[in-house]
């Protein structure tokens, strides 16, 4: 920045050529990140900022915006700085052990919310549904689906959710405190601790070819967990596993529910039909991408 640290004393000021950094490093959203922090470390509003563009700011806060702004000009994601992200309306605690939870994974919430509200409307045999997640990461999927789920589908929900990371799984028991939900984390290299069946499980699981990978924005490539990321040579390692495996996992007429990446609409659902999977459909995003897989495995 232009100016030395002890110059810096307005709010404006601060918004203003905060703005400027992040612009000139390169960040998309500049002007929404700088706000962000400036509320974050200084409590300054957007109407503050409307308001009292003069209001002066202390120097001890002054000094941690400017610190928190300069790491974000070196492309730290912002939902890690502040270490806390919003996902269906519930806050996840974020960290570089997990993934940070995305717009697009909302889809897949919201559309097994939709099919099994359904579902269990149509078929009432059932007063307990039992669900798996299937590489947790922060645990947004299993505890978005554990708060909300039982509600839609008028049943109680038994919600466990796996993960290969010991670090991960830390994060998603704090997320679970966090959001006073009941998900049983369990730590497994996908289903070998598994010895019991569901009746949905549900996966984001790693899907970038690791060529990939390399390739990704800034943020992704040099801050996210690479192990939460690579899908290995042709980006399909795992969703081979899910439908292999996972089917053994699926009580009669179980439901699978995949994210998938955008070119991967007719690469997975093969994989599942292969494997005896039924139903198969695909979701798209908001951006009118492949984004979802449900499948129905007949047991």
């Amino acid at each position: 920045m232009s100016r030395k640290a002890n110059d810096l004393y307005k709010a404006y000021d601060l918004y203003k050529e905060g703005s400027a950094l992040l612009k000139k490093a390169g960040i998309t959203d500049w002007e929404y990140d700088c706000r962000v922090l400036l509320e974050w470390t200084c409590g300054v509003s957007r109407m503050d900022l409307l308001l009292e563009p003069d209001k002066e700011i202390p120097e001890e806060q002054k000094n941690r915006f400017l610190s928190y702004l300069n790491k974000r000009a070196l492309h730290e994601p912002l939902q890690y700085l502040i270490g806390e992200w919003e996902f269906m309306g519930m806050p996840f605690k974020v960290n570089p052990s997990v993934l940070i939870p995305r717009q697009d994974t909302e889809v897949l919430i919201e559309w097994i919310l939709e099919r099994e509200g359904k579902h269990c409307v149509e078929t009432d045999e059932k007063q307990e549904l039992k669900l798996l997640d299937v590489c947790t990461g922060s645990g947004c999927i299993a505890i978005s689906l554990d708060s909300m789920l039982p509600a839609r589908s008028g049943k109680r929900v038994n919600t466990e959710a796996l993960d290969i990371s010991k670090d991960a799984l830390q994060t998603a028991m704090d997320n679970n405190i966090l959001n006073q939900t009941h998900v049983n984390f369990i730590e497994s290299n996908m289903f070998e601790k598994i010895d019991r069946t569901y009746d949905i499980m549900v996966s984001n699981p790693p899907y970038i070819p690791t060529e990939v990978v390399e390739g990704l924005m800034a943020e992704v490539v040099q801050f996210e967990p690479r192990i939460a990321l690579d899908g290995m040579e042709d980006g399909l390692f795992f969703y081979r596993i899910l439908a292999k495996d996972g089917r053994k996992h699926l009580s009669k007429g179980g439901r699978l529910y995949l994210e998938i990446g955008h070119d991967q609409g007719r690469t997975v659902p093969e994989i599942l039909q292969k494997e005896g999977f039924s139903e198969i459909e695909v979701k798209k995003d908001f951006a009118g991408n492949d984004r979802c897989v449900r499948a129905v495995f007949p047991g």
